[in-house]
Formats: structure tokens, C-alpha cells, sequence
């Protein structure tokens, strides 16, 4: 299997390579179709054509240009293969070749060449860029709403600079913590608060997703001066959320933002990002786009204590008109440690079930609405996470704590073994590897390195250590 320009492929088909008659190709998209999502379906394998087929040299697909191969290549590869298997029941060689007569159409055509309808039967070719969803600033994330302590202060002092000289200190200005910190709502009140001194200032607020998706859209529409119109050209401060989420195969979205970054910082434009990790970690990026992260200010947010998380549910309470007594927000700030969204979480749904039940705001009430969010109250020990692991892939603790080296079970006790030392207060190299039937700390220091870094560049596993780690927290 090659993915890879071949300029013979052009002389062979007489310098064209004009899609042929359906052959092949047809019933390998009728596998695809139920394979694939719809947008993907239309998307990009609308812009395939067959160009030649035999059993013998197997089959060659025209694409309108290198990107679209790369793109199909990264992250329908394997839908590929299974598809040509389905249709022809043995593994077959398949390569692609650009096309210079198939050009990239703003309404990809499937196999019947029918228009493509999207499900609100707005035809694909009338959707224009306005028509993609645009992040906007939220109005309640404001200075006056951030409760400063020593967990941020930092971070809301750099983000006040910030606000009141934007593009002339700390720039860019990136902001790294755990969800549900508040690295949004600090983005958002620069925003905010550049908006109110100056209502014609240029803020565009966007996530990686989006800035990702945007790019895609108008890179196969042919429409890159918009792109950069919107994101260099008519801006005054970009503020990018949770660029961790800019993925490692977005090659051409990457060399993108590059130049924007260098564009805009030149020009003294604002430039300001989140991530859930500080600049050095983000192993999915290009080492140039982390330097140029990592070259102005960066300022962690970290789990506010005790005192900050009461102050936050009170501050809430005040801005919802909620009456809060202090045992009540006590309670909450005691049970619910992982982040402040979960603390404002907790007060919201606590305070429409009081409400609607016409119940007094008390701790007993408290204990009874929210007694299936409280995590588990005894501590997480070594044997807890080890069990939770082995059971979420099948497996026996005994399978982790032994030798066995199969793929599985090493993938499942490196992943143990970094929750461990996550999770298990005041764990340790040598304690977790005693845990592990004493194995050697350098063991485990490697797989918390390596799940760490696998982490950062597969959103799948990341996801999975998320979940992993719920379950461990609330002892299901």
C-alpha cells in the first residue's frame, strides 16, 4: 500500500487520469457508507475517483491533491482496507494519484453522482462560511465572577495585564491547568474585558476543534483568504481554547496557525491559548509551535484549596440569587474536590431540586440530593486502581502484578501503575513498584512516562484514562 504521488501514473494514462466507468470503487463506497460517518462519506470520499483496477496490480484512486490523500490516508486507511477486503475477499494493493481533473468541489458527489443533502436538506454546495458554528465570548465569565486565590493568582493577574494591554505584554499568554479550573472563564474575561474598553476592538474567540474544522472547510472550498482574513487579518486579540486538542496528524492546520502566530505576533496582535498541559508537554505539536507557546508568559491554574472552593459557591450563589448557609457550602466544598466545575455543578442542581420541591437549602438536603455525585469517601489505595484496570480490560489483578509481557497486559499495567501514582496519596516510584510485586522503580517511572506521553498524543487513550480514573475516584 503507497500513498504517494506517482508522476509515471500520469504518462501511462496519456497525461489524464479522467475517472473511468464505475467499477470497483462503487461497491467498495457501499461498504464505506455504513462504515463511515455520513460527513466523512461526503466529505472526502465524494472526491475519489477509480482510475485503474486489476487483480493482479490492484486498484488506483485519483484525489484532487496531496492534502485530501494525506488526510484519507491518516484517518481512513484502514476503513480503506477493510472495504476493498469486503468487496474482493483478499488483501489487495491500493495507491493514490492526483488528479489535476478532479478538482475539489464544494459538493462532494456519491457513487449515484446524486447531490449530497445534508439532514437539514440544505443542499452542501449553498453552505457558506458564515454558516460555520463561531465561538462566542460568554458574557458571565468576567474578573468580577473569577475568585482569585493562591491556586491562580498568577494566572488572573497576568490575564488582567493582559486585558488592559493586550498585545503589549505577555504575548502570547498561555494558560495550562486541569479541566474545570477556569482557563476558560480567564479567557473569556480578557475578552470581555478588552470588549468593554473598546467595543470595536477585534476579538476572536476560538477552540482548536473549531480553528481545525474551519481550516478544513475552506481549504477544500478553495476559499483560504477568508481563513486568514478572519484569523490575521481582522483580528486584534486570537484566543485559542484547549489547543491540546490540535491533533498531530493536522499537519497542514498546524503550518497554518505557525504563520498566523508569527503574523499576528509581529504585528503586536494579542495571541492568547489554553491547554490542559503547560507548552514542553504537548508532544502532538510541532517542537516550533511549542517554543513560540512557551516564549511569552505562562501561568498554571491548579485545584483551589478549601477556603477558595467556599468562596467560589458563595460567589455563585450570589450571582444566581441563591441563599447558600455556610454548612451547606461546606459540605460541598469538602465533597467535591476534582474542579470548580463540578463545585458550581453541584449548587445548581442542588438548588433547582430544592427549589422545585419547595424544601429548605440544609445539609441534610444536600447529603440526599447529591449523595450519587459524592466520590467514594475512603482513600484510594494501590489494590483499588490495580482491580479497576484489570477489570476494565479484562483482566486479573494478579495479570498486572505478574511477569506476563503480552500486549495487553503490558499496555493494562502501564496504565495501572500511572493511575497509581496519579491517584494514591503520596505514592511514590518505589511504593507503587512494591505494590506491583516489587518491581523496580525504574519500571514504573518508564510506563508513567510513556502513558503520559501516549496521552498527549491519542485523544482515545486520553479519553480512556478519564473515564479510568472516574471510576477509580467513585469506587464503582
Amino acid at each position: 500500500m503507497r500513498g504517494s504521488e506517482r508522476s509515471a501514473g500520469h504518462e501511462a494514462l496519456g497525461g489524464s487520469l479522467a475517472a473511468k466507468a464505475p467499477g470497483i470503487w462503487a461497491e467498495v463506497l457501499e461498504k464505506l457508507r455504513t462504515s463511515v460517518s455520513d460527513y466523512a462519506f461526503d466529505q472526502w470520499f465524494g472526491q475519489i475517483r477509480e482510475v485503474a483496477w486489476s487483480e493482479s496490480d490492484g486498484l488506483t484512486l485519483g484525489v484532487p491533491n496531496l492534502f485530501v490523500r494525506d488526510w484519507i490516508m491518516t484517518h481512513y486507511g484502514e476503513s480503506l482496507r477493510k472495504g476493498l477486503l469486503a468487496v474482493v475477499g483478499h488483501n489487495i494493493p491500493f495507491e493514490f494519484v492526483v488528479d489535476p481533473e478532479i478538482k475539489p468541489s464544494t459538493a462532494p458527489t456519491t457513487p449515484s453522482d446524486a447531490p449530497v443533502v445534508a439532514r437539514n436538506e440544505v443542499q452542501v454546495e449553498k453552505i457558506t462560511v458564515e454558516a460555520i458554528p463561531r465561538t462566542k465570548l460568554n458574557e458571565k465569565y468576567s474578573f468580577r465572577s473569577f475568585i482569585v486565590g493562591p491556586s491562580n493568582n498568577v494566572a488572573a493577574a497576568a490575564a488582567q495585564a493582559v486585558a488592559e494591554n493586550p498585545g503589549k505584554v505577555y504575548n502570547p499568554f498561555f494558560i495550562y491547568g486541569g479541566s474545570g479550573l477556569g482557563k476558560t472563564h480567564l479567557l473569556h474575561a480578557v475578552g470581555n474585558h478588552i470588549l468593554e474598553k473598546n467595543p470595536r476592538a477585534r476579538v476572536v474567540p476560538t477552540s482548536a476543534e473549531a480553528f481545525l474544522n474551519e481550516f478544513l472547510t475552506l481549504l477544500r472550498r478553495g476559499r483560504m483568504e477568508e481563513f486568514r482574513r478572519k484569523f490575521r487579518e481582522d483580528v486584534d486579540v486570537l484566543m485559542i481554547d484547549d489547543i491540546q486538542f490540535l491533533r498531530r496528524e493536522a499537519q497542514e492546520t498546524q503550518n497554518e496557525l505557525f504563520h498566523t502566530f508569527n503574523e499576528l505576533h509581529g504585528a503586536q496582535k494579542a495571541i492568547i491559548l489554553t491547554s490542559d498541559m503547560p507548552p514542553h508537554e504537548l508532544d502532538n505539536l510541532e517542537e516550533r509551535l511549542r517554543t513560540r507557546f512557551a516564549s511569552g508568559m505562562t501561568a498554571d491554574v491548579k485545584e483551589p484549596p478549601f477556603e477558595v472552593k467556599v468562596a467560589i459557591l458563595k460567589r455563585k450563589a450570589e450571582l444566581d440569587r441563591i441563599t447558600l448557609p455556610d454548612d451547606v457550602a461546606h459540605f460541598i466544598a469538602s465533597a467535591f474536590t476534582r474542579n470548580v466545575r463540578e463545585l458550581e455543578g453541584a449548587l445548581t442542581r442542588l438548588a433547582a431540586t430544592a427549589q422545585l420541591t419547595r424544601r429548605p437549602l440544609t445539609r441534610e438536603v444536600a447529603e440526599e440530593v447529591l449523595k450519587d455525585q459524592l466520590p467514594r469517601k475512603q482513600a484510594i489505595n494501590y489494590d483499588h486502581v490495580i482491580r479497576v484496570v484489570a477489570e476494565h480490560y479484562g483482566l486479573h489483578s494478579d495479570d498486572l502484578k505478574g511477569d506476563k509481557r503480552t500486549k495487553n497486559v503490558a499496555h493494562a499495567r502501564a496504565v495501572a501503575m500511572f493511575l497509581c501514582k496519579k491517584l494514591v496519596q503520596n505514592a511514590s516510584y518505589p511504593s507503587v513498584a512494591k505494590a506491583f510485586t516489587d518491581k523496580h522503580h525504574t519500571t514504573v517511572l518508564a510506563a508513567v512516562e510513556k502513558i503520559a506521553e501516549r496521552r498527549a498524543q491519542d485523544a482515545n487513550l486520553a479519553r480512556e484514562l478519564v473515564a479510568l480514573e472516574r471510576t477509580v475516584s467513585e469506587g464503582r
